[in-house]
C-alpha cells in the first residue's frame, strides 16, 4: 500500500469553513424554491440533500476555492457559493452513483434512495417502493443539479466567464457519466486492459475531482491559459491517484471510515487495476476463484476475505500502491515548477492533497 506520509486532511485548511457556508446558501436557496411543494417533492429532494450536508471530504469545493485565490480572485463570498454549488453536483451524482452500486449507505447514513425508500414504506404505498423510491431522487437531484445551474448563471461575474465556466462544468459532467458508462460495462464481464481502466479512472474521476473545480475558480479569476496547462497536467495524475486509492479501499478500507461497506467493489464486479494484476499473477484456481466471486451479491465474508488474500499474494495491492505514489510524484514535480507568483500557501494545499489522495482511509 501507500506509503506513509505526513499526516494530512483537506479539511484542516480554512477552505472547509468557506465551503460549508457555500453548500449551507445553496441548500437554503433550494428548500426556499419548495417550500410550496407537495410533501413527496420535498422529501425527494431533502433526500438528496442529505447526501450534500452529510459533509465528505469537500474536495472539489476547495479546490475551486484554491484555483480562485490562487489567481487573485477578489471576492471570497461569491466563490464561497460557487464551492457549494460545485459541492452539490457531486452529490448529485452519488445519488446517482449509489443508485447504480445499490448501496445501502453514503457518508455514514442511509444513501437518498434508501432514505426515500423508508419514507414512502411508513405512508404504506403499495407499488414498487424500492424502485419508485429510485426515481423520486434521481429527478430530486435533478432539481438540485439545475438549480445549482440557474444560481451559478446569475452570480456577479464577468460574463464571458460564467459561460466559459458552466460550458466546462457540463462537459465535464458528460465525460464523468461516460466514464461511469464504462465502469459499469466493465462491472458485467467486458474485458479490460489495464490502459482502458486507467482511461476511465481518467474519465470519471481525475477530470472532475480534481481538473474541473480548479479550472472553475481559476477562470473566474482571470487566470491566464498557461496557468490551466499546469493545473490540468497536475490534475490529471493527482486524480488518478487518488482513484487509485479509491480503488485499494473498494477492497481493503475501513467501511466505519468509509461509511460504505468493503466488499462493495467485489460484489459489483468492478475490474479495477487490483483485479487485473491479481489476475496476470494468480493461479489457475485463483483465478478461477476471483472471477466466480465478482459479481457475486451473496458473497461471503469467508470468500470476500479470500480475494483479499489473492490480491496480497499476488502483488497487486503493492503494485497499485506503487502506482499510486508515483502518481504523486509526477505532480509534485509539476508543482515545482509552478509560477513564482502563485502563492505558497495555495501551492502547497494542492502538493498536500495529491498526497492525500493516495494516502487517505476515507
Amino acid at each position: 500500500m501507500a506509503a506513509a506520509r505526513q499526516t494530512y486532511k483537506p479539511n484542516s485548511l480554512p477552505y472547509l469553513q468557506l465551503v460549508e457556508a457555500g453548500v449551507a446558501q445553496f441548500a437554503n436557496n433550494l428548500r426556499a424554491d419548495l417550500a410550496n411543494q407537495h410533501p413527496y417533492v420535498k422529501e425527494a429532494v431533502e433526500s438528496y440533500l442529505s447526501i450534500l450536508e452529510a459533509g465528505g471530504k469537500r474536495i472539489r469545493g476547495s479546490l475551486s476555492i484554491c484555483g480562485y485565490q490562487m489567481h487573485d480572485g477578489p471576492n471570497i463570498e461569491l466563490i464561497s457559493h460557487v464551492a457549494g454549488i460545485i459541492e452539490s453536483l457531486h452529490a448529485y451524482l452519488l445519488v446517482i452513483d449509489d443508485i447504480a452500486d445499490r448501496a445501502s449507505t453514503r457518508r455514514g447514513i442511509p444513501s437518498a434512495h434508501y432514505a426515500m425508500e423508508a419514507y414512502l414504506r411508513k405512508r404504506h404505498t403499495t407499488l414498487n417502493i424500492k424502485q419508485l423510491a429510485a426515481d423520486m431522487v434521481i429527478s430530486g437531484g435533478l432539481v438540485g443539479q439545475h438549480k445549482a445551474q440557474s444560481l451559478l448563471a446569475g452570480m456577479d461575474f464577468d460574463k464571458d466567464r460564467k459561460i466559459q465556466v458552466i460550458s466546462i462544468i457540463n462537459d465535464h459532467l458528460a465525460k464523468t457519466g461516460l466514464g461511469q458508462i464504462l465502469d459499469m460495462s466493465a462491472a458485467i464481464g467486458i474485458p479490460m486492459s489495464a490502459n482502458s481502466i486507467k482511461s476511465i479512472a481518467l474519465t470519471k474521476t481525475a477530470y472532475y475531482t480534481f481538473q474541473m473545480p480548479l479550472e472553475v475558480g481559476s477562470i473566474l479569476a482571470g487566470a491566464p491559459e498557461s496557468s490551466m496547462h499546469i493545473l490540468k497536467k497536475y490534475s490529471l495524475h493527482a486524480g488518478h491517484a487518488f482513484q487509485l486509492q479509491d480503488d485499494i479501499m473498494g477492497v481493503f478500507g475501513d467501511e466505519k471510515k468509509m461509511g460504505k461497506s468493503a466488499k462493495s467493489d467485489i460484489i459489483e464486479g468492478k475490474q479495477t487495476l487490483l483485479v487485473v494484476y491479481a489476475m496476470d499473477k494468480a493461479s489457475k484456481s485463483q483465478s478461477s476463484f476471483l472471477k466466480k466471486a465478482l459479481g457475486n451479491a451473496k458473497l461471503s465474508d469467508k470468500d470476500f476475505e479470500e480475494c483479499q488474500d489473492i490480491m496480497v499474494s499476488t502483488g497487486a495491492l503493492d503494485k497499485v500502491g506503487r502506482l499510486a505514489n508515483e502518481e504523486v510524484s509526477l505532480a509534485h514535480e509539476i508543482l515545482d515548477n509552478a509560477p513564482s507568483e502563485w502563492p505558497t500557501k495555495n501551492v502547497e494545499y494542492l502538493r498536500h492533497l495529491a498526497s492525500f489522495a493516495a494516502d487517505r482511509d476515507t
